[in-house]
């Protein structure tokens, strides 16, 4: 029985469906798309200068102890437990998103400090990665990338 689809336009975009690998499209939207690591990079640092949290959602006062006298005296901080883990802006700057794969990646970080002081040690590896909440923030960003990509399968010949 032949199927009446057979030879339409109709049956192309089924089978190009069936072609559609959903991780082959986030390994290459994760790797290729700069606009999306650095959204996943703003999140993370974000996380830690706005919301003053690590990625479990944990206050970075709550590890490390709220700030110093003496860092309060510079002036720069909102309040003792302000805590964001930004002097002079190498350290968030660093941030970069490295080893992805088709079902995750990691976001890296330069943690050691010009005086030695490793933040990672100090402030737990929790501080690179995101927050569930910024998970789904940057799921809901790279939609449109999977559109763009989903539409290229669409209109393959």
């Amino acid at each position: 029985m032949e199927s009446i689809l057979e030879g339409t336009e109709a049956m192309r975009i089924i089978k190009n469906l069936s072609l559609i690998k959903a991780t082959d499209i986030y390994f290459r939207v994760m790797r290729e798309e700069k606009a999306v690591q650095d959204e996943a990079v703003r999140l993370n640092t974000s996380q830690m200068k706005d919301d003053f949290m690590n990625s479990d959602g944990v206050l970075l006062s709550d590890i490390g102890g709220n700030y110093s006298p003496f860092t309060m005296s510079k002036g720069r901080k909102k309040s003792p437990s302000s805590v964001d883990l930004y002097d002079t802006g190498e350290f968030h700057e660093s941030f970069r998103v490295q080893n992805v794969t088709s079902t995750g990646f990691d976001i890296v970080s330069n943690s050691v400090k010009s005086d030695g002081t490793d933040l990672k040690v100090e402030w737990g590896p929790e501080i690179e990665g995101l927050t569930e909440a910024h998970q789904v923030e940057l799921a809901e960003f790279i939609l449109d990338y999977f559109f763009g990509d989903i539409m290229k399968y669409l209109n393959a010949a």
